[in-house]
């Protein structure tokens, strides 16, 4: 088993995910942990998981092709081999490199990122904290739009009413600002 995703738990600690290339797994086998640095170890698996739906069920054996969490090995990484010990054989890594159309994405991204930051540091710099920290907030809407025209998700509910309330006390302080003549001043210079 190639080990292509790291989950954690505050009760077991680290589990690998990964998918079953040849063989099989089970419950309290002993395995041999192949590093990717060419180091190995023997280790035991506690615990098997599959995955249903979003939910893990534990099981006792997975087999070929079957995607599975595996419990109790404190040290694992993504890229290590799960193999059996008498014929410890690592599994080529999986390497994903981004497309020429893909790389313009990824810069604009960064970049859009880096300008928006600079962008907030400035407007802390000319204007009262309590007026520009609301705007700070905004990144829950265009997460939300975003997740919805890229990947078609949409949030849970009880994350849309959070966002509702942050949205909402957000507009509590504008319009207390207002109220208090504030917003009126807002445009003056730290001292640095």
């Amino acid at each position: 088993m190639l080990v292509s995703a790291l989950d954690h738990s505050d009760y077991v600690g680290r589990i690998g995910v990964g998918r079953i290339v040849r063989g099989s797994l089970q419950a309290r086998q002993t395995v041999a942990l192949l590093k990717r640095d060419g180091s190995q170890r023997t280790a035991q698996i506690k615990q098997l998981f599959v995955f249903d739906g979003l939910d893990r069920r534990e099981v006792e054996a997975v087999g070929c092709g079957d995607i599975c969490a595996v419990v109790g090995l404190e040290d694992v990484d993504i890229g290590d081999t799960l193999a059996d010990p008498a014929t410890p054989e690592p599994l080529p890594l999986i390497a994903v490199r981004p497309t020429w159309a893909e790389i313009p994405l990824l810069l604009g991204v960064g970049l859009s990122g880096a300008a928006a930051q600079w962008l907030l540091s400035v407007a802390f710099r000319n204007a009262r904290a309590a007026i520009v920290s609301v705007f700070n907030y905004s990144g829950i809407v265009w997460a939300t739009l975003f997740g919805w025209m890229i990947w078609q998700e949409f949030p849970l509910p009880t994350v849309m009413a959070g966002a509702a309330v942050v949205i909402a006390s957000n507009l509590l302080v504008i319009w207390r600002e207002s109220r208090l003549g504030k917003l009126s001043d807002t445009r003056f210079r730290a001292k640095l």
